[in-house]
């Protein structure tokens, strides 16, 4: 019989139910952290498709958004090729693909001005008005709009619609369009002082630039001050007011769409616009103290300034005797009293004819070749008559000046001119050439073919 200590210990701690609960049972605080992070996730998800969704509200789906930039890297591409009216065309339909733009108003004035310069006058005035609407909270934007407009009009012949539209504006003190006293009015248009300050200035201009004086500001105020007087004002007037007279009925003929006329008003613009850029270009040559003094010593020899000569000088006549007058010629005050006696010209504390000036090498039109007289001393005079084109001469030599290279400090606006003059030629041959290769310019044969600085001409081999 088996004792109890050596019976096997069969108990179990726990009943087996009791052990499978206890493994299957998850800890509360783990339950609720899962549920709090699947939540998070649900209200991520759903934020996102809610901006997803918000976004193409807005912009029409993300097509349409690149849609609209591309059109807008068009219009700008069409800009800078200046395509205005295809730029403002491709504008417009930016506008359309992107309705919520928050910078309509400003758009609607860029296609206006694009239009405006493509003389689309119709279409641009349209935009200006659409700009004026859409520019509501934006008073300077606004102001910018008449005018422009008001421009539109004028060019579209509405000269009924400029005067409505310039009271419209002084009512709603939208602008102050009346700049100084109103001279005259057309159709409720004013002429106003300003517009004639204006066509003063732009006459001066004109007459600077024909004397090849522009920018000389000492000049320009001076004729300026000329133009102020009355009498001169009132006669520009009368002119400004009889071309406006002009200008409105050739436009109500439509005699500015005529093909003659355009063609004639692009040839204007073009030479206009390419002394534009050449005057912007040139305005770059700005010489230093150290390039006057480089340029003047290079050409010294250009500014030494040859021996001159101060004489006096009697022509006798054919049946005269000249031994008979230098009998009675002993000084050089003898030489000018009988000159005086011959010219019946006062005394000498009354004023005489001044002396001539000869220059050696520089043939004189009085006297010829002249450069024997400077053999003579300072107060001497030819005792032989100076002979030249079969008719004689008595001269007096008053006073000379030997050769002399002035210094640059004498000289120097000179010096700066002809540096500047130069430099210009310079730059004006390296611009055509550079524009040229720029255009890819092919100069075709002709007079035997040329060649200009590597510019081949169709024909010769590279």
């Amino acid at each position: 019989m088996t004792s109890e200590l050596n019976r096997p210990h069969l108990s179990l701690g726990d009943p087996p139910g009791r052990l499978r609960h206890a493994a299957g049972t998850v800890p509360r605080g783990w339950l609720i952290l899962i549920a709090t992070l699947q939540l998070a996730i649900l209200g991520l998800l759903a934020w996102s498709f809610g901006e997803r969704r918000e976004q193409v509200v807005v912009s029409g789906g993300g097509a349409v958004s690149e849609r609209a930039g591309k059109q807008r890297e068009l219009a700008h591409e069409l800009e800078n090729r200046s395509l205005y009216a295809q730029a403002a065309e491709a504008w417009e339909e930016y506008l359309r693909s992107t309705p919520q733009a928050h910078d309509r108003a400003e758009v609607w004035f860029r296609v206006g001005r694009l239009f405006l310069q493509a003389e689309q006058f119709d279409r641009a005035a349209a935009a200006l008005l659409r700009c004026e609407q859409a520019a509501e909270d934006d008073p300077a934007l606004r102001k910018k709009v008449g005018p422009e407009l008001v421009t539109c009009l004028r060019r579209l012949g509405l000269y009924g619609e400029v005067g409505r539209e310039l009271s419209r504006r002084v009512e709603a003190g939208a602008e102050d369009v009346q700049q100084g006293k109103v001279l005259a009015t057309l159709g409720g248009e004013p002429l106003t002082e300003a517009d004639l300050d204006r066509l003063i200035e732009r006459r001066v201009d004109q007459m600077l630039a024909m004397q090849g004086a522009t920018g000389v500001e000492a000049l320009r105020q001076q004729l300026l001050q000329e133009f102020a007087r009355p009498e001169t004002r009132r006669q520009l007037f009368d002119e400004l007011l009889q071309t406006e007279l002009f200008t409105r009925r050739a436009r109500e003929l439509g005699l500015d769409r005529e093909p003659e006329y355009v063609a004639a008003r692009q040839a204007v613009e073009d030479s206009l616009l390419a002394s534009r850029f050449q005057a912007r270009e040139l305005a770059k040559i700005q010489p230093t103290d150290v390039d006057l003094e480089a340029f003047y010593k290079l050409g010294e020899s250009l500014y030494r300034q040859p021996e001159t000569l101060t004489v006096r000088s009697e022509e006798l006549q054919p049946d005269e005797q000249a031994a008979a007058v230098l009998d009675g010629i002993q000084s050089a005050d003898d030489f000018r009293q009988w000159q005086r006696k011959r010219r019946g010209e006062p005394a000498p504390d009354e004023g005489v004819s001044p002396p001539e000036t000869l220059v050696r090498g520089q043939p004189d039109p009085r006297l010829g070749n002249a450069d024997a007289l400077f053999a003579l001393d300072a107060g001497t005079w030819t005792k032989e008559p100076h002979e030249h084109d079969g008719r004689r001469f008595l001269v007096l030599l008053e006073g000379k000046t030997p050769a002399r290279t002035p210094p640059l400090d004498e000289i120097r606006d000179r010096v700066r001119a002809d540096y500047v003059a130069r430099k210009r030629e310079e730059l004006s041959r390296r611009l055509a050439d550079e524009l040229m290769q720029r255009y890819r310019v092919k100069l075709e044969r002709w007079d035997g073919g040329v060649k200009r600085d590597g510019v081949q001409t169709a024909g010769e081999e590279g």
